[in-house]
This record gives C-alpha cells, sequence and structure tokens, in this order.
C-alpha cells in the first residue's frame, strides 16, 4: 500500500499488544470511533499503535453492538524517542483546559503536570477524560505515545520537589529574560519544561518563592500580558520548536 494511501487510513491507539496477524479488540471510546463515528466495517483497513511497539497496518474482522476487532498485518512504523517536554499547569476552566490539552498533545507535550496555586480553581481531576482527550488528539496528529498525566500537586510541594530547571512564566519581573533565550541554554540531554500561571495570576508569595528557587528560570513571554492558555501554547511552541532545530 501506497504511503499517500496509508496516511488517510484511520488511526487508533491501544494498550493491547501489537503482533503481526494477532487479532485485538477495541471497545470503549475505540470502539465508539470505530462503529459510530466513522461506520466502518469489517474489510475496512485502519492503522494502530501504541508507545511500546510502534504503528501497524490492520484489517477490521468484526464490528459488533459492543465491542470491533481487528487482525494486525504490516508493520509501518518503529516505536519513537521523543524528547521530554513537561508543562506545570494549573487548573483552568474547562474549555480553556480542554483547548491546552488538545494543542499541548500536538506540540509533543510528554507530561502534564497539575499545579493547584492560591488563585487556581481547584477541581477533582477526571483523569479518564483527560486520558480520552490525549488520545485523540495523538491519533489525529501521528503520534506515538500519549501525553502522562501527573495528580494535582500543591504549588509549594511542586517546588520542593523541584530538581531540574523550570521555565516559568513571570511578567513584571525583573528578573525575566525571553523564553527564546532561556531555553537556547538548555542542555538537551535532559528535558525542557515550563509553567505558566493561573487566570489569577501569581500571588506574591507564590512570586517571591519562585525568583528565589534554584531551578527556576523566570522568563518573559513578549510585551503583552497572554491567557493562562494562550501562554501555555506559546511556551510549548517555543520549546518544541527549540528541540526540532536541535535533534
Amino acid at each position: 500500500m501506497a504511503q499517500t494511501e496509508i496516511h488517510h487510513l484511520r488511526r487508533i491507539y491501544t494498550t493491547h499488544d501489537l503482533t503481526p496477524d494477532a487479532a485485538v479488540m477495541f471497545e470503549g471510546n475505540a470502539h465508539h470511533y470505530i462503529r459510530n463515528v466513522m461506520r466502518m466495517q469489517p474489510s475496512h483497513m485502519i492503522r494502530v499503535f501504541n508507545e511500546a511497539q510502534g504503528e501497524f497496518l490492520a484489517e477490521l474482522e468484526t464490528v459488533e453492538k459492543k465491542s470491533a476487532s481487528a487482525i494486525i498485518k504490516d508493520h509501518l512504523r518503529e516505536p519513537e524517542i521523543v524528547p521530554k517536554l513537561h508543562l506545570y499547569c494549573p487548573m483552568l476552566p474547562k474549555d480553556r483546559f480542554d483547548w491546552v490539552i488538545e494543542k499541548g498533545t500536538e506540540l509533543g507535550m510528554s507530561d502534564l503536570h497539575i499545579i493547584s496555586t492560591e488563585r487556581s480553581q481547584d477541581k477533582p481531576l477526571k483523569a479518564d477524560r483527560i486520558h480520552a482527550q490525549m488520545i485523540e488528539a495523538a491519533e489525529q496528529s501521528e503520534r506515538l505515545t500519549v501525553p502522562a498525566l501527573h495528580d494535582t500537586t500543591p504549588f509549594q510541594d511542586m517546588l520542593g520537589s523541584l530538581t531540574t530547571p523550570l521555565h516559568v512564566a513571570l511578567e513584571r519581573s525583573e528578573k525575566t529574560t525571553s523564553i527564546f533565550e532561556a531555553i537556547a541554554k538548555v542542555d538537551l540531554s535532559g528535558a525542557l519544561a515550563c509553567m505558566i500561571g493561573p487566570p489569577g495570576g501569581w500571588s506574591d508569595a507564590e512570586k517571591t518563592a519562585l525568583c528565589a528557587h534554584k531551578q527556576v528560570i523566570p522568563v518573559s513571554l513578549g510585551p503583552t500580558i497572554l491567557r493562562s492558555e494562550t501562554a501555555a501554547i506559546y511556551m510549548l511552541t517555543a520549546c518544541r520548536a527549540h528541540l526540532d532545530e536541535n535533534q
């Protein structure tokens, strides 16, 4: 099958072992997508992938009411080693947070850390829903990996456990440098990490703690003040561009 034809095939993420000629089952969101969204039928071709084994061509064998199955065919892509790109982010209003999850996944975010701050609107973390959003974004963006989601961590606990450089959007601070200048100095043998503040901004105590921490690198995102979700994507884009240029 030509590469141009393969790229038009729908991609499905699975945690199952992918072995040529073996069957793989789809339930839940994957089954819903196959049966109800795309209305696929047996004999239709798809692509299946996971972090451990890469991507395979597969042929749908059954599409039932509650599950579907496919037979694994050709191996299309080997697993990939992706750079670590961490985003530390407070909980945002649902529509804005959904946007960060989707676009962050598309941009290569490897880890999402939810941080509880003085001015963040904390609410229970719906991990299953967020993970499903990450999977969907990975399927659509040709990624082979799905970002890791970390439990909500209080701001002070996060700072206390920080052992590697963290670029923090900290506007109106004399210590800030351009995000582009800051990440240009990072040793890419490690990980890139960035953090944004809550919609209400950092508290004075949080600003003081950030500026005093030896692993925190205060950065500016330009002459205008960005909303939290815009700042997150701005920082991830800058980091991703730097990684791509230096790979």
